[in-house]
């Protein structure tokens, strides 16, 4: 009888045995060694919390003026993120970010003017609180 505490991120899917499971809960499975030994297995399955806009509009009304990470309590530190235009050319990086501050992020500009109009992409390396990256 064992207990296993993991998390996914929304759309993933946590494999125990043959057994597949994509949402957040808890779940009894009972697994079949080779040797036909059965084990029961209690698992406590969570989802990671975490939101990343897919707009910003660095405006000054009070939304979407900085790009950020925002999270629930799963996330400890970002550790880095970076912003990069159509072409590749990094626009911006920043490290050791606080989740959920509004104040902490990208705010369109690049090199102290504002950023043109157009799609960015953006890469992020985060640390949550169950100490994976």
């Amino acid at each position: 009888n064992n207990t296993v505490y993991a998390k996914i991120f929304e759309s993933e899917t946590y494999q125990l045995g043959r057994f597949s499971f994509d949402k957040e809960g808890e779940y009894d499975v009972i697994l079949t060694s080779q040797n036909g030994c059965d084990s029961l297995v209690h698992l406590v399955l969570g989802v990671y919390k975490v939101f990343i806009p897919n707009a910003l509009s660095p405006n000054g009304d009070g939304f979407n003026d900085v790009f950020t990470i925002f999270s629930g309590n799963d996330v400890e530190e970002v550790l880095n993120l970076e912003v990069y235009d159509r072409w590749g050319n990094r626009v911006y990086r920043q490290g050791g970010l606080p989740a959920n501050d509004l104040q902490a992020g990208w705010d369109g500009t690049y090199r102290g003017k504002p950023a043109s109009l157009g799609v960015y992409t953006w890469k992020a390396t985060i640390i949550f609180d169950d100490g994976k990256e």
